[in-house]
C-alpha cells in the first residue's frame, strides 16, 4: 500500500490541474459557479464525484491495453520524461504529460457541441543543460477534437501535442511544439517489464529504460537526438499531489547498469515531523529502505516561494549518497504552483531523473 495512498491527498486531478472553476462550468454547460465559492467547498463536491466512479481494481496489468485510456475511471495520467543528447554532446531534458479527469459519471447528450464529460491538461517542457527551460501547459475539454484519448491504438492528445502507439511495434510516438521548441520522438520499450504501482486511490505502472530516437528543434535549429526516457502511467479516483499542510516530492532516478528507482515522500510544509518515504526499484526490488532529504543549501526561490531543488538520496546505510540538482536553469512553475524538472547527479553513479514538487509553495 502506498504511503501516498494512506495520507491526505487530492481526491481529484482538478487540484493538480488548478481549474476547478472550469470543471464546474463544463458540468452544467451554461451554468457558472458562484464567483465567491471557496475552493475547498468545490473540492469537497469533487471528492463526492470521485466516489461515484469505480475503484481502480487490483487486476493484473494488461499491456498494451493499459497504455490506452481507462475511460471508466475518474482520473488518469501519462507522464513521459527523458534525457537526450545531440551529435555535439549537448544534453536536453524533456517532459510530455497528459492528465484526464471526468466531471460527471456518464456522458450525456448535449445540444452544444462544446459539451464534454472530460477535461484534459497537458504539460510540455524542453530543458537544455544550464540554460532556460522552455515550458508550457494547456487545458481543454474533450470536445470538437480539441483533446481526447484512445484505447487502440493507445494515445492521447491536446491540440497538436500528442502521443500515439505504433500498432506493429507498440513504440510510443511523441509530438509537441511550443514557440521555438519542438520534439518529435520515438520511444521503444525495454526488454524488462514495468513495475506495478498500487495505491488506495490509484493504480498503474512505471516503466524506465525506454530508448529514444528523434528530432529536437530549439531556437530555430533542428537536431537529431537520442537517449533514455521513462513512462509513469496512473488511473483511479485520484492522482498523487500534496494537499493542505502536506507537501509531496516524487523522484524517478535512472542509475547505472540499468537500475532505476521511484520514490514518493510526504512531508510537512512547515517542517518538523518525520517524512514518509516509499520507494520502488527496477528491475530488482530494493533490499534496504533508502533515505531522501533536501540538501541544506538546495532550497531556491521560485516565483516568490522556496522549493527544495537539490536533494540527496542514500540507497543503503553504507553506500555513497547520490546528490542531484536540476539540469537546467531559469526554473519555472506550472500554473498549479507545482515545480517539475529533469535532475542530474554529476560525479556519482546516477545519470538522470525527474523531480516533482507539489504543494511546497508558501501557504
Amino acid at each position: 500500500m502506498s504511503v501516498v495512498g494512506r495520507s491526505l491527498l487530492v481526491i481529484t486531478a482538478l487540484v493538480v490541474l488548478g481549474v476547478a472553476g472550469l470543471a464546474l462550468r463544463m458540468w452544467g454547460g451554461d451554468a457558472e459557479p458562484h464567483s465567491g465559492a471557496p475552493l475547498e467547498r468545490a473540492l469537497d463536491g469533487l471528492d463526492t464525484l470521485a466516489r461515484q466512479f469505480p475503484p481502480p481494481g487490483d487486476e493484473a496489468l494488461a499491456l498494451p491495453r493499459d497504455h490506452g485510456t481507462r475511460g471508466e475511471q475518474f482520473a488518469e495520467s501519462w507522464l513521459f520524461a527523458g534525457l537526450l543528447s545531440d551529435d555535439d554532446g549537448s544534453s536536453y531534458g524533456f517532459q510530455l504529460a497528459f492528465y484526464r479527469v471526468a466531471v460527471q459519471p456518464q456522458a450525456t447528450e448535449r445540444e452544444s457541441a462544446w459539451g464534454a464529460r472530460d477535461i484534459y491538461r497537458a504539460r510540455f517542457a524542453i530543458e537544455p543543460a544550464a540554460a532556460a527551460v522552455r515550458a508550457a501547459e494547456r487545458v481543454s475539454r474533450a470536445a470538437l477534437g480539441l483533446a481526447g484519448a484512445a484505447e487502440a491504438p493507445a494515445g492521447a492528445w491536446l491540440e497538436d501535442w500528442s502521443f500515439t502507439t505504433e500498432e506493429a511495434t507498440g513504440a510510443f510516438l511523441l509530438r509537441a511544439r511550443y514557440g521555438e521548441a519542438a520534439l518529435a520522438a520515438r520511444l521503444v520499450m525495454p526488454p524488462t517489464a514495468p513495475v506495478r504501482i498500487d495505491g488506495e486511490l490509484y493504480r498503474g505502472f512505471w516503466w524506465p529504460g525506454l530508448r529514444v530516437e528523434g528530432t529536437l528543434e530549439i531556437d530555430g535549429r533542428s537536431r537529431a537526438v537520442s537517449g533514455q526516457a521513462m513512462l509513469d502511467r496512473l488511473w483511479g479516483r485520484a492522482l498523487p499531489a500534496g494537499r493542505g499542510q502536506l507537501a509531496l516530492a516524487r523522484l524517478w532516478l535512472q542509475l547505472d547498469e540499468g537500475d532505476a528507482i521511484r520514490c514518493e515522500q510526504l512531508r510537512r510544509r512547515a517542517g518538523g515531523g518525520t517524512p514518509l518515504l516509499e520507494c520502488l526499484g527496477h528491475p530488482r526490488p530494493l533490499l534496504e529502505a533508502p533515505e531522501l532529504e533536501p540538501q541544506e543549501g538546495g532550497w531556491q526561490a521560485v516565483a516568490g516561494s522556496r522549493y527544495p531543488l537539490a536533494w540527496t538520496l542514500r540507497l543503503s546505510a553504507d553506500g555513497e549518497p547520490l546528490r542531484f540538482k536540476p539540469l537546467s536553469s531559469g526554473h519555472a512553475l506550472f500554473p498549479d504552483g507545482a515545480w517539475s524538472g529533469i535532475v542530474v547527479a554529476p560525479g556519482t553513479g546516477a545519470r538522470w531523473g525527474l523531480l516533482e514538487l507539489s504543494n511546497f509553495s508558501t501557504p
